[in-house]
């Protein structure tokens, strides 16, 4: 009788980790758009972790970073008097996964995430943003690395 009520349990909880499983995988699989390599200039600020991809004009993914970028960003911003509110733009090349449009990043204020797996190339950018925002990304972008 213990043998059979052992059993019993161990295959229900085979089975309630199974279709947990497949419900992570299924909420992942509607995420996830692609993995794809972008170029951009990033900014972190307070409250913020921007990244305005080159290839898309006009738009601003929040960006999550691994520890390999957030050193390397800490170490071309560091002489700066207040990164943490105003902010270093640097340049960046990284790879990793890109989601669907929605709302992401503080308040939903931005309409995908970018996920860093790898960094490729990061620069800091001299100047700063003078007038038409738009038109100096697309300035810093076409100069590129």
């Amino acid at each position: 009788m213990i043998v059979c009520l052992i059993g019993l349990s161990a295959c229900a909880t085979a089975q309630d980790e199974s279709t947990a499983d497949a419900v992570d995988d299924e909420q992942w699989s509607d995420v996830i758009e692609d993995t794809s390599v972008t170029t951009g200039i990033y900014i972190s600020s307070f409250e913020a972790s921007i990244l305005y991809p080159c290839e898309e004009p006009g738009e601003r993914w929040w960006m999550s970073t691994n520890a390999e970028f957030s050193e390397r960003y800490r170490a071309l911003t560091k002489e700066d008097e207040e990164p943490v509110y105003r902010g270093t733009h640097v340049l960046v090349r990284v790879e990793g996964d890109k989601t669907e449009f929605g709302q992401y990043g503080h308040l939903g204020a931005y309409s995908r995430e970018f996920t860093v797996t790898s960094l490729i190339d990061m620069r800091r950018i001299d100047s700063e943003p003078e007038g038409d925002e738009a038109e100096w990304i697309h300035a810093v972008c076409e100069v590129g690395f």
